[in-house]
């Protein structure tokens, strides 16, 4: 079993990395800074802790703006969100929950059938929570996007952004079904 000496795991603040200037040799973040009120802070703060030379890794939802279902589901989710983020959490909980059946039902089982035919397999991929079986499959899923009080998407061409204006060199951007994921080297000192 080979142990890692220089790996430390940190909680915080991503809008205020508690950590110094130059510290870290790399940073992660899956699913996060959408979640907050200010993406490119999030960013500039993994510049600033990074030392030179300093990998990111970051996940970031995507809008769909090419895929016309998804992009449907995206603006019920943000009309969803404008009535779950003026209630309990327990409620949001219980509006999830009696809407995973019907979420079941349009997407995704549609979805899984469409999967099973080898010509139709791509569009079935291209269904909201296409992955889902049961109401609890999704559950988590369904909270994560509609209970947050924020959730920022994405076109790849603003992730990109994201990553120049925090001053990031060497971008890479993979998209696939479900977001952006993003790579970048930081060339330059913090200024």
């Amino acid at each position: 079993d080979r142990k890692l000496c220089n790996l430390h795991y940190v909680r915080g603040d991503c809008l205020n990395l508690p950590v110094k200037d130059s510290y870290c040799d790399a940073i992660l973040s899956y699913g996060v800074f959408h979640h907050t009120n200010d993406p490119l802070k999030c960013m500039q703060e993994a510049f600033r802790a990074l030392k030179l030379n300093g990998s990111m890794y970051v996940y970031l939802y995507k809008n769909h703006e090419h895929n016309p279902l998804k992009y449907f589901g995206v603006m019920l989710e943000r009309i969803i969100m404008s009535i779950t983020s003026k209630i309990s959490i327990k409620t949001g909980k219980l509006i999830c929950l009696l809407m995973s059946p019907l979420v079941l039902v349009l997407f995704s089982w549609p979805a899984q059938l469409l999967k099973r035919f080898k010509r139709l397999e791509k569009f079935g991929y291209s269904f909201p929570l296409h992955w889902g079986s049961t109401p609890v499959s999704i559950m988590p899923d369904l909270q994560d996007r509609l209970l947050s009080p924020v959730n920022h998407r994405f076109s790849k061409k603003n992730f990109l952004r994201l990553f120049l204006d925090a001053g990031f060199s060497d971008v890479q951007i993979i998209t696939n079904n479900t977001g952006h994921f993003g790579y970048a080297i930081k060339k330059k000192s913090f200024s």
